[in-house]
């Protein structure tokens, strides 16, 4: 099965919108308010990977978890060091830098009027 099978299979929730922030680079938007009354806190998830391998998808199941909260969740697909375009980590942070831009210059049309930075935090090895 597909991973995005499985997902639904756990109750993960399949974006809302998928929109193209900057050229080539794609933002999933996790929204579960029928008809927002208000606007709602807003999330910006950046996945886990290392900036070498992840996508956007990854951000379903905590986002899921936000939305049911009443936030509206928005998971970034930012251009990765092993990316064929060789641009590093300059791409990474560069992606990053677009999608907070674009996520600040359209919250009205998002369903938010704020938005916070999520940064999922390193795995621990124990020993």
């Amino acid at each position: 099965r597909s991973t995005r099978k499985k997902m639904e299979a756990e109750g993960v929730p399949r974006p809302t919108a998928t929109i193209e922030y900057s050229p080539g680079l794609e933002m999933d938007v996790y929204d579960g308010r029928d008809a927002p009354a208000s606007p709602a806190p807003c999330i910006l998830y950046f996945h886990a990977g290392a900036f070498l391998v992840g996508d956007k998808a990854f951000g379903a199941g905590t986002l899921g978890w936000m939305v049911a909260r009443g936030a509206v969740g928005i998971s970034v697909g930012y251009a990765l060091t092993s990316g064929k375009d060789g641009r590093g980590l300059g791409g990474c942070i560069d992606s990053a830098n677009a999608a907070l831009r674009y996520v600040r210059s359209n919250a009205a049309s998002l369903g938010s009027t704020s938005c916070s930075l999520i940064f999922p935090p390193p795995r621990v090895r124990r020993r």
